[in-house]
């Protein structure tokens, strides 16, 4: 069995970080309706989403607060189950996590810095050795 390197101990830190942020927005905005932006560390954030819901095109699409909560609330929760795949050495794993970062990244203001941090780290050459070494046997 291979040491397991920090980059995935580092990579498992800020995905649960990203998810929580997720979970927690996304239920925020499927129960309450809205994204109240109050002062605190995610109020950046929030005040993009609200900006981005009342944006013409959100109206065009039809998106509203709840859609965009069950988009958040999805991603957030499939977070815990790429990370365990990355742990468990699936090699389906990287391409998952892989594009929930990428769909991670549309989460303005803080979670889009984590995803980028994220990112960045599955590109790391240990990552891609776990997943090389588990398809080749």
């Amino acid at each position: 069995m291979k040491r397991v390197s920090w980059s995935l101990y580092l990579l498992t830190a800020l995905g649960l970080m990203l998810a929580a942020l997720l979970i927690w927005d996304g239920l925020t905005l499927c129960i309450m309706g809205e994204c109240s932006p109050e002062a605190g560390l995610l109020a950046a954030s929030r005040r993009a989403i609200t900006a981005m819901l009342e944006h013409p095109l959100a109206a065009m699409f039809g998106v509203g607060p709840s859609q965009l909560g069950w988009y958040y609330l999805v991603i957030g929760l499939s977070w815990v189950g790429g990370l365990a795949a990355l742990w468990f050495r699936q090699s389906w794993g990287w391409g998952v996590v892989l594009t929930l970062t990428v769909l991670s990244l549309t989460y303005p203001g803080y979670a889009m810095a984590l995803a980028a941090a994220v990112l960045v780290l599955l590109f790391h050459p240990a990552q891609r050795s776990l997943c090389r070494a588990k398809q080749d046997g």
